[in-house]
């Protein structure tokens, strides 16, 4: 794990600040987590006041990836800071001393203590302290403050008590809101299992309600763009048919305006309609055979041969044989629209208790970065195309209990596979 590859603060909000509590266990994640909060403040333009052990700090320094230490950064020795001797009466003055010139300033400020002593201390002198950086961080906005325990010396009482004072918990791996966190430091219950998956399940239907607002939304400016472009022709040329005498050439554009958003209702219907059940078991390769007859003159005008590796006989599924006809039919043209010549390979093999399919182009091939948006609505790099078609591939594949996924590499190609549960045929 890199210094940057988890910047575990980065979503947190310091309007108001923020108490974190650190249980660590593995050195080497507690140093790179160091590392990381360390650079986020720099990259963000923070102070940041880092109380830890020279062992510590000679490990994490020559991991930051500035060489010069920033005068951002205030180095401060924990042994000496901490000091729970008599109370905490001295660390606290130690806070006054070192770290107020840093809160005079207007830019956030960020502090990370690694709290752990050298001398046993009482845990209710810690339970003090922690109240009192509690205390401190909610007067002062923009203030993140990460307080670090070995979690191998912290008891389990111990750190019970400590979620009481910190706003969020966290360990080498992860960071979690703290369920006993209580501002106003009144005594609160436990929450039970119960009532923790009750919030964990909220949380998730809240998630996957802004998940599907925010796809009705890509929907709906995608269908309202792919719409409005044939219907603003159409209002043009129904103009210029007024003011002019040769009309035909006008009703002829204006008829392929209309049949593109006929195409964008009927793919959108697709996707809109529940499960057939006019489902029967097919065999897949004449299913395969039929496709290609259909197609295959279209590709010959391009010099492009469609050829099929039949690696198993008799393989049956139970589908809608049109529904995986239009796939076939839309993964096979797409293929021949991005050639100029070459070989389209349709492969069959059994896996176990699937059929695989998968068909081959010498194309172009798609890029890493396009590669991610396939399938995205609307998004098509055919000049007169809609987007939706892998999706509605997608979609009759998936309601058959399959899948369909794609490889590509720029210069080679790209292969579709089509997986599907076999179906015993019937007598």
């Amino acid at each position: 794990m890199s210094s940057r590859d988890f910047e575990f603060t980065s979503t947190l909000r310091l309007s108001s600040g923020c108490h974190i509590l650190y249980s660590y266990s593995q050195l080497d994640a507690y140093v790179n987590n160091a590392v990381s909060f360390i650079q986020e403040g720099l990259d963000k333009d923070q102070h940041v006041v880092f109380i830890d052990s020279k062992e510590h700090m000679n490990k994490l320094i020559p991991l930051l990836e500035t060489k010069q230490l920033s005068e951002q950064i205030l180095f401060l020795n924990a042994d000496h800071f901490y000091c729970f001797q008599d109370g905490i009466e001295q660390t606290i003055r130690n806070y006054r001393q070192y770290i107020k010139p840093f809160l005079q300033s207007t830019k956030p400020i960020r502090i990370w203590g690694n709290v752990n002593s050298k001398y046993d201390v009482q845990a209710d002198i810690l339970k003090a302290y922690e109240c009192t950086c509690n205390e401190f961080v909610e007067k002062m906005n923009n203030t993140l403050m990460v307080c670090a325990y070995d979690g191998q010396k912290l008891s389990a009482s111990m750190l019970e008590d400590m979620l009481y004072f910190h706003e969020y918990f966290m360990t080498d791996t992860s960071l979690v809101p703290s369920n006993l966190y209580n501002r106003d430091q009144k005594s609160v219950a436990f929450p039970s299992i119960y009532e923790q998956i009750k919030r964990e399940k909220k949380t998730e239907d809240l998630m996957i309600r802004s998940e599907k607002l925010s796809m009705a939304g890509q929907f709906a400016a995608g269908i309202a763009h792919e719409i409005r472009n044939p219907l603003t022709s159409i209002k043009g040329f129904f103009q210029l048919i007024k003011e002019s005498t040769n009309k035909e050439i006008y009703y002829k554009i204006i008829e392929e305006e209309l049949d593109k958003i006929e195409q964008v209702s009927n793919e959108m219907l697709i996707l809109a309609k529940p499960h057939s059940d006019l489902r029967h078991s097919h065999e897949i390769l004449p299913l395969i055979n039929d496709v290609k007859m259909l197609l295959e003159t279209q590709a010959i005008l391009k010099n492009i041969s469609i050829i099929t590796e039949f690696k198993t006989n008799n393989l049956y599924i139970y589908c809608e044989d049109t529904k995986i006809k239009q796939v076939l039919i839309n993964l096979i043209k797409n293929a021949i629209e991005v050639m100029n010549q070459g070989t389209i390979t349709i492969t069959v093999e059994k896996a176990d208790s699937r059929v695989i399919l998968s068909v081959k182009d010498e194309g172009p091939g798609i890029s890493k970065e396009n590669l991610k948006k396939l399938g995205e609505p609307f998004y098509t790099t055919k000049p007169k195309g809609t987007g939706l078609g892998l999706l509605v591939c997608q979609k009759i594949i998936e309601s058959h209990e399959g899948s369909l996924t794609v490889e590509s590499q720029e210069g080679t190609g790209t292969t579709f596979t089509i997986e599907l549960p076999l179906h015993a045929p019937y007598s």
